[in-house]
């Protein structure tokens, strides 16, 4: 206790408590290896060193270099003319002036006003709650709080999370490579690099160049004044004004309207890689180029050149003021005035009404490379040409002249837009195309192709004997035979007999009422549901959703592209690749070679007897039975019990929710989660991270060459080694050998009921119990009750917090030091 005025010219070290209640004056190298308070003011003119906690309620002035390696409190103003090193957390609580350079490697508090006058470095989190002027360098490398006025004059990069509460003026150039969050206004006068995502709840300016490379938000106004760079999705739900050139190459969604001042251009993936949506008007006063697909669904106004390449939708009124080219399929659901010339390369449907004031040309295949439809009111006020087939399903009025070089007789192209009854057996040799209902109730020969849009009724027996397209909805009550491949696009539903001699097609929704036979190849990529038993003598390839509702017999090879739902019995004798999702909801048995290359899902018991290769994510749900070797390359989750009798190897993320038994030796090379408990009878290997969260027992030897996470309790009943950092955040007991060769961190309490042997860094948060022989070759912090029932070597530095019990021999070769 030292109650006058002091002043040291000596080197001084305290081993000792001191407290100074009044002016001290340090005029060389101190050293204070225990706790320190002044309560009064204090001048260091030397060096100085803290290594233990200290509080200064009073001014200080550091003239020289200063090392604070624990936590520092300043009540008082500080002033620090020299290098500083914070390698723990600060809090300055009054005014600070920093005019050397300053190192902050833990946490600090800012409650006050700060002026940094030279550069500065933050490793850990800060917070600034008062103003704060930076007209230095600044690096934050921590996550960063500014709950007030700020003003950064030099060069600064954020490589964290910061949160701007209030306004903030960045005069320069500025990086942030962390998140970043903007509550108030923002004025950008420099160029700004955004490498992560962003998020703008205020009015935003940018006066200078801008880069988003990642995910930006705007919620508030924006205004774009020099060009602006979008690597990333961006949303603007405010009004933007974009005066530069703009450049979009990500995901785009305007939702408030959006003035386009400059040239714009849309080019394809460096642009726009994707479709855009305008929900708001738009104005295009620049030239536009949209090569990709481009949805409108508010007022558009083309008062430039305009080229589509891709395909186009508008929902919404169109004007066309000047000469248009679509090179893409085009769809009108609103209303379109074409004021100028139009040239269609690719298809076109209009939904709505349509005017053309200026000249048309329809040229054939270049233009309407495919029908064309009109399924509103339509006015051709100028001269018309089609060279290719029309299909008219809405009013049409011709004012003027209409040249027809295509064919339009029934021997060629056929429109029936009404409802057609045919009493009568009926022949068509060429292209037929029905676009209403159709009632056959005689016998039909088509021997060209033909194509049903509408629903169509076949009382009678029917042959097909070229190409059919049916993309309605089809009965045949009578039996059919299709000699030609048939392509459904539309639901289809067979009562009869069914014969397919002939490749087919499937891509709408099939429903087989009856027995089916298929003694060609078949394609289904539609939904398919099968109510009775199905045999597939040949190739079969699923490229859309299939429902099996009753028991199925594959006898040859099966391509699966789509998803699938089994509701009964499966049973494949052949080879099977499964590329889409998959539902097995009855029991299933794989008696040959299977490929699963996308997500499945098994909600039934299953039966692998044969060699597996999972190459997508898998879900079993129910239990599941391995007897063959198992190769899982993707994610893999197990929510219910599962059994490996065979050696497992897991390339990919693994996630067990529920109870295992591995009784033949596991290799997990990626990252795993067990959130279940979980039995290891034999050797385990684990050669990535992992991550567990629940109950563990360990009966045989285990390996740990990666980073280790015990969330849950853990039983050891066998020799472990861990070559890896280790963190026991819960209980843990320890009944064989164990050797810790990384780093480890055990913050619950912990139990060793054996030999123990740390060669690195060891620190206990909590209490320890060593009923056994220990020897730590590492620095070692015990910050909670220690108990020693056997003998301990430590041979590196040790510190104890709290109180420690010594039942038998000790020996210390290095420093120790108590502080009880």
């Amino acid at each position: 206790m030292v109650s006058n005025s002091i002043r040291v010219s000596g080197s001084v070290l305290f081993s000792v408590s001191v407290l100074f209640s009044i002016s001290v004056l340090f005029s060389i190298s101190v050293l204070f290896s225990i706790s320190v308070l002044f309560s009064g003011s204090v001048l260091f003119s030397g060096s100085v060193l803290f290594s233990a906690s200290v509080l200064f309620s009073a001014s200080v002035l550091f003239s020289n270099s200063v090392l604070f390696s624990i936590s520092v409190l300043f009540s008082g103003s500080v002033l620090f003319s020299g290098s500083v090193l914070f390698s723990a957390s600060v809090l300055f609580s009054a005014s600070v002036l920093f005019s050397g350079s300053v190192l902050f490697s833990g946490s600090v508090l800012f409650s006050v006003s700060v002026l940094f006058s030279i550069s500065v470095l933050f490793r850990a989190s800060v917070l600034f709650s008062g103003s704060v002027l930076f007209s230095a360098s600044v690096l934050f490398s921590g996550s960063v709080l500014f709950s007030n006025s700020v003003l950064f004059s030099g060069s600064v990069l954020f490589s964290n999370s910061v949160l701007f509460n209030v306004s903030v003026l960045f005069s320069i150039s500025v990086l942030f490579s962390g998140s970043v969050l903007f509550s108030g206004s923002v004025l950008f006068s420099g160029s700004v690099l955004f490498s992560i995502s962003v998020l703008f709840s205020g009015s935003v300016l940018f006066s200078g160049s801008v880069l988003f490379s990642g995910v930006v938000l705007f919620s508030g106004v924006v205004l774009f004044s020099g060009s602006v760079l979008f690597s990333g999705s961006v949303l603007f739900s405010g009004s933007v004004l974009f005066s530069g050139s703009v450049l979009f190459s990500g995901v785009v969604l305007f939702s408030a309207s959006v003035l386009f001042s400059g040239s714009v251009l849309f080019s394809a993936s460096v642009l726009f890689s994707i479709s855009v949506l305008f929900s708001g008007s738009v104005l295009f006063s620049g030239s536009v180029l949209f090569s990709c697909s481009v949805l409108f669904s508010g007022v558009v106004l083309f008062s430039g050149s305009v080229l589509f390449s891709g395909s186009v939708l508008f929902s919404g009124s169109v004007l066309f003021s000047i000469s248009v080219l679509f090179s893409g399929s085009v769809l009108f659901s609103g209303s379109v005035l074409f004021s100028g010339s139009v040239l269609f390369s690719g298809n076109v449907l209009f939904s709505g009404s349509v005017l053309f004031s200026g000249s048309v040309l329809f040229s054939g295949s270049v233009l309407f490379s495919g029908s064309v439809l009109f399924s509103g009111s339509v006015l051709f006020s100028a001269n018309v040409l089609f060279s290719g087939s029309v299909l008219f399903s809405g009013n049409v009025l011709f004012s003027n002249s209409v040249l027809f070089s295509g064919s339009v007789l029934f021997s060629g192209s056929v429109l029936f837009s009404a409802s057609v009854l045919f009493s009568i057996s009926v022949q068509f040799s060429g292209s037929v195309l029905f676009s209403g209902s159709v009632l056959f109730s005689g016998s039909v020969l088509f021997s060209g192709s033909v194509l049903f849009s509408g629903s169509v009724l076949f009382s009678n027996s029917v042959l097909f004997s070229g190409s059919v397209l049916f993309s309605g909805s089809v009965l045949f009550s009578g039996s059919v035979l299709f000699s030609g491949s048939v392509l459904f696009s539309g639901s289809v539903l067979f009562s009869g007999s069914l014969l397919f001699s002939g490749t087919v097609l499937f891509s709408g929704s099939v429903l087989f009422c009856g027995t089916v036979l298929f003694s060609g190849s078949v394609l289904f990529s539609g939904s398919v549901l099968f109510s009775n038993s199905v045999l597939f003598s040949g190739s079969v390839l699923f490229s859309g959703s299939v429902l099996f509702s009753n028991s199925v017999l594959f006898c040859g090879s099966v391509l699966f592209s789509g998803s699938l739902l089994f509701s009964g019995t499966v049973l494949f004798s052949g080879s099977v690749l499964f590329c889409g999702t998959v539902l097995f909801s009855g029991s299933v048995l794989f008696s040959g070679s299977v490929l699963f290359s996308n997500s499945v899902l098994f909600c039934g018991s299953v039966l692998f007897s044969g060699s597996l290769l999972f190459s997508g994510s898998v879900l079993f749900s129910g239990s599941v039975l391995f007897s063959g070797s198992v190769l899982f390359c993707g994610s893999v989750l197990f929510s219910g019990s599962v059994l490996f009798s065979a050696s497992v190897l897991f390339s990919g993320s693994v996630l067990f929710s529920g109870s295992l038994l591995f009784s033949g030796s596991v290799l997990f090379s990626g990252s795993v989660l067990f959130s279940g408990s979980v039995l290891f009878s034999n050797s385990v290997l684990f050669s990535g991270s992992v991550l567990f969260s629940g109950s563990l027992l360990f009966s045989g030897s285990v390996l740990f060459s990666g980073s280790l996470l015990f969330s849950g309790s853990v039983l050891f009943s066998g020799s472990v080694l861990f070559s890896g950092s280790v963190l026991f955040s819960n209980s843990v007991l320890f009944s064989g050998s164990v050797l810790f060769s990384g780093c480890v961190l055990f913050s619950a309490s912990v139990l060793f009921s054996a030999s123990v042997l740390f060669s690195a860094s060891v620190l206990f948060s909590a209490s320890v119990l060593f009923s056994n022989s220990v020897l730590f070759s590492g620095s070692v912090l015990f910050r909670g009750c220690v108990l020693f029932s056997a003998s301990v070597l430590f041979s590196a530095s040790v510190l104890f917090s709290a109180s420690v019990l010594f039942s038998a021999s000790v020996l210390f070769s290095s420093s120790l030091l108590l502080r009880l």
